[in-house]
């Protein structure tokens, strides 16, 4: 869903700003696009067989090849896991963006579930494909985001060591965030507080009244609200006060004291936006390493994959909502996808 949403973020910013003719191409099993895009953008949906969604560089690469060659394109905008899409696709001759995170390039580290894909038997299967197509072979994680652009939606404070060595085409947007359009419900409207549980689609975690009671205490919030797509199964706990699938984050956060998150880039730019402070669950290693570096810089905790509940005793709460209100005011007031779009439309 992230992904889909920041590429029409920028798409929405490219419209507002130059007369151009945009295509989504996306995966025929995915709801993200009928849920973010709707029918304000062309959308063409790729077949994908349900037993190589994991592995969809071949159905997806190629389909998506074939189209565009066919087409006659300016540039090609991407967002994802490139071993898992792009892996074995060939581009046309224009200008390729790549929108992703800092922490993802190569640069920033070299353990992420991308790197992980050079240990799996399907990479040998990869750069046999990649031969014979006259695809050079990829042999190390920044070979992946090989493009005229790398748009990274982060704020730069974030990675100060980072910004000195990226190459040349690697450039800061600042966070590029889609939010849902959905009605705030009449339980929800007023001033009165909450803590917010918003795990994204891909924060797949067991959440029980145990750790919901930890969250209560460090946070002494009165409300506990979830927002996801274990909704109606969080509504039966006891320290869950309300539960629902969608939530129009953006509108509700200036109610938030806390968001617990799964460590997506989107749902936690969000609300640290809105100078929330973080408490990340990690599914996986990427939102752990995003995790570590939002607690680093002071601004929330990540329990890490080891569920350790026991780390909430070395933080205290009221310094890292100064904190994260903090980091709103100086660093997340302009919106990225701008900033993106201008740098895109500067190149061609």
């Amino acid at each position: 869903m992230g992904h889909v949403g920041r590429l029409y973020q920028v798409a929405k910013a490219l419209e507002r700003r130059a007369k151009v003719d945009i295509t989504f191409y996306v995966a025929e099993h995915s709801s993200a696009p009928d849920i973010v895009i709707g029918d304000q953008f062309r959308v063409i949906k790729i077949p994908v067989p349900k037993a190589r969604k994991g592995h969809a560089f071949i159905e997806f690469g190629d389909s998506v090849e074939k189209r565009l060659q066919d087409g006659n394109f300016d540039a090609v905008i991407n967002d994802g896991c490139p071993f898992r899409w792009m892996s074995t696709l060939r581009l046309p001759d224009c200008l390729h963006v790549f929108i992703t995170n800092a922490f993802l390039t190569g640069h920033f580290t070299q353990d992420t579930v991308q790197s992980r894909w050079f240990e799996k038997p399907v990479f040998s299967k990869i750069q046999h494909i990649r031969n014979q197509k006259g695809l050079s072979p990829i042999k190390a994680l920044t070979d992946l985001y090989n493009a005229d652009l790398v748009l990274l939606s982060d704020p730069p404070e974030l990675f100060p060591d980072l910004k000195k060595h990226l190459p040349r085409h690697f450039a800061f947007t600042g966070p590029i965030v889609w939010s849902a359009s959905a009605g705030i419900p009449k339980s929800l409207r007023g001033k009165e507080r909450f803590s917010l549980i918003s795990m994204g689609s891909t924060g797949k975690r067991i959440i029980d009244d145990k750790f919901l009671s930890i969250i209560r205490q460090f946070t002494g919030s009165n409300r506990l609200i979830y927002a996801g797509h274990q909704a109606d199964n969080l509504r039966r706990l006891k320290h869950i006060d309300q539960a629902f699938k969608f939530l129009p984050l953006n509108r509700i956060m200036d109610q938030v004291e806390a968001v617990v998150t799964q460590g997506g880039s989107g749902s936690s730019y969000q609300a640290l936006s809105h100078g929330a402070p973080l408490l990340i669950f990690p599914t996986h290693i990427n939102q752990e390493i995003l995790g570590r570096v939002f607690e680093r810089a002071g601004l929330g905790v990540c329990l890490g994959l080891e569920d350790n509940l026991n780390r909430f005793d070395e933080f205290d709460f009221d310094q890292l909502t100064q904190n994260a209100d903090r980091f709103a005011s100086k660093f997340l007031t302009q919106p990225g996808a701008g900033k993106a779009a201008n740098i895109i439309l500067r190149h061609f």
